[in-house]
């Protein structure tokens, strides 16, 4: 949802030509796939470290050349291979570049009517969950993380896409504040109880809404304010942080260690401190020169402002 709002934002009144489009998609080759493939070489690295030191796992990924090259060409959101992937939760990232390739769609939607978008996203997210309830044929599956990862994703990216173009009544979204405030407590209790999914689904919206509401509305907060640099390293956490809790707490901790909670606990407390570090240094070192030295390749004729990154037409928005 954020980033189906973040996208339009930024991109919704810049993609009227197929250069423009093609611009996009390597802007969001530059931000994704190095830091996918610097990742995907780690992993394939630390399993096979594991496999010689003779570590035995529930999960091993394949390493068939096939599956390698298609998740390396992030189609794996797609295309499944027995044994599993390198690096497993990067198939949410493939399934984000389906999303990225079907903007334009959902943008073209929204110039058309505002209200678009967000009806399409409610009607897929409504389509979805009645089928799972009823277990249809169309989607028999009755769990949502079973779901084929881009029906996972269009709901939630169209509905972000949606908020944007529909703005304008989030910025008199009564009490968004407090209603973030509670949601996100309730969504942590929810997530840490193992509450039925749909509470779950249910306090994400509701969550990411206020949220959204509470920025139109300029009321953040100070905590917001202060944390919220961080979100640029966010892309970097969350492809870091499976292998750094694979080696530390699964390898060494349990495999080595078998440690119980008294030394999980530290042990957890460092993981993601190294985490948070290796973010840092992966998000200033690696992902800003390879996305600038992605974005400089003369594969599409530039507008003035992608000439100039800090042009105040990067967040040019028009009245909603």
């Amino acid at each position: 949802m954020i980033s189906g709002y973040v996208i339009a934002y930024v991109y919704a009144n810049r993609m009227s030509s197929f250069a423009d489009f093609g611009r996009f998609v390597q802007r969001r080759i530059g931000r994704l796939v190095p830091l996918h493939w610097l990742t995907l070489v780690v992993s394939i690295a630390m399993w096979l470290a594991f496999l010689k030191l003779g570590l035995h796992f529930t999960h091993i990924p394949s390493f068939r050349p096939e599956c390698i090259a298609v998740t390396a060409a992030l189609l794996h959101a797609g295309i499944s291979c027995e044994g599993g992937m390198f690096n497993g939760q990067s198939w949410t990232i493939s399934a984000e570049m389906g999303m990225y390739l079907a903007f334009p769609l959902f943008s073209y939607l929204g110039w058309k009517s505002r209200n678009l978008p967000l009806l399409l996203g409610a009607a897929v997210l409504a389509l979805i969950l009645i089928s799972m309830m009823t277990r249809e044929a169309l989607f028999p599956s009755e769990a949502w993380g079973d779901m084929q990862p881009y029906l996972r994703a269009a709901p939630s990216f169209i509905i972000g896409v949606g908020l944007w173009f529909s703005r304008g009544w989030l910025r008199s979204f009564p009490l968004a504040q407090p209603i973030l405030v509670a949601s996100l407590i309730a969504l942590v209790s929810a997530m840490m109880t193992a509450a039925p999914g749909i509470v779950v689904l249910t306090l994400i919206y509701s969550t990411t809404i206020a949220a959204i509401a509470a920025d139109l509305q300029r009321k953040s907060g100070p905590i917001v304010v202060t944390v919220a640099p961080l979100g640029q390293l966010t892309y970097s956490i969350y492809m870091w942080h499976g292998l750094f809790i694979t080696v530390l707490m699964n390898g060494l901790g349990d495999k080595f260690l078998h440690a119980r909670a008294g030394v999980m606990a530290p042990l957890a407390l460092v993981t993601y401190a190294l985490i948070l570090g290796c973010s840092y240094i992966s998000y200033l070192s690696i992902e800003t020169p390879a996305r600038r030295w992605v974005d400089r390749l003369p594969l599409f004729t530039r507008r003035a402002h992608d000439a100039n990154p800090s042009s105040p037409e990067l967040i040019r928005v028009p009245p909603p």
